[in-house]
């Protein structure tokens, strides 16, 4: 199981393109994604899977910076193993449904891709037919 803290470089900006703030985190295991200045998608690798939408102007003492909006534990695969290794592709987030590939890796050297939808404003979620 991939858990190794690592440090993120979190930049947000405006619609049209002007940084507001950028800052350095260091996770356990995920990843952020801003939606807007104000807001931010965190995508956690640890088993079960979870993806949190934070508003980082109203925070609270909670260990993220922010104030938690929406939480999911997707279920994407059925044969989720300590051994398994995920990464995420986010491959359009032109919308406020983004569309996600996430690659399992075993240690047996098996894999599989899902793909998904995730509607940032409501954290509802479809997984696509591959």
């Amino acid at each position: 199981m991939l858990n190794v803290a690592h440090t993120i470089n979190y930049y947000c900006y405006t619609d049209e393109g002007e940084l507001k703030f950028s800052d350095k985190w260091i996770l356990g295991g995920g990843d952020n994604y801003a939606v807007s200045y104000s807001q931010y998608i965190h995508i956690d690798f640890t088993s079960p899977i979870s993806i949190i939408k934070y508003d980082v102007l109203n925070p609270e003492v909670d260990g993220t910076g922010g104030l938690g909006i929406w939480s999911i534990k997707p279920q994407l695969i059925d044969n989720y193993t300590d051994d398994v290794k995920v990464s995420f592709d986010i491959i359009d987030r032109s919308t406020t449904i983004w569309t996600i590939s996430a690659k399992f890796v075993w240690e047996n050297g098996s894999t599989k891709a899902v793909n998904f939808t995730l509607n940032v404003d409501t954290g509802e979620y479809k997984v696509l037919e591959n």
